[in-house]
C-alpha cells in the first residue's frame, strides 16, 4: 500500500502534468479541454489538500505519541537517578560505620 506522501507525490506529478496540457490546451484554443482540465486541476489540488490535512494529522498522532513515549523514559530516568542518589546515601553511611568501627578496633586493640 502507497504511503501518503507516495500519493502526494504522485498527485504532484499529475497536476504538473494537467497544467501542461491545460497550456497545451490554450495554446491551440480548446475552450472544452481548457474547461475539463480547469475542472480536473481544481479536483486534484482540493484531494492534495485533503491528504496533506490527513498527513499532519497523522504526524500530529506520531508526535503525540513520541511525546508520550518520552514523558515515561524520563519519569523512569528520573526514578533511577533518585535510586542512584539514594544508594549513594546508604554506601557512604556504609564508609563511615566502617571508619567508625576501624577506630574502635584499633583503640581496642592498643595494650
Amino acid at each position: 500500500m502507497a504511503s501518503t506522501n507516495d500519493c502526494i507525490s504522485s498527485g504532484e506529478v499529475a497536476l504538473n502534468a494537467l497544467y501542461g496540457l491545460q497550456t497545451a490546451a490554450m495554446t491551440s484554443g480548446n475552450l472544452a479541454a481548457q474547461k475539463a482540465l480547469n475542472d480536473d486541476i481544481g479536483n486534484l489540488t482540493y484531494n492534495l489538500t485533503q491528504l496533506r490535512g490527513q498527513q499532519i494529522a497523522d504526524n500530529d498522532t506520531k508526535i503525540n505519541t513520541l511525546n508520550t513515549q518520552l514523558g515515561q523514559v524520563t519519569t523512569s530516568a528520573r526514578d533511577a537517578l533518585n535510586n542512584l542518589n539514594q544508594l549513594t546515601t546508604v554506601l557512604q553511611d556504609v564508609v563511615t560505620a566502617t571508619r567508625i568501627l576501624d577506630g574502635i578496633l584499633q583503640a581496642a586493640a592498643i595494650p
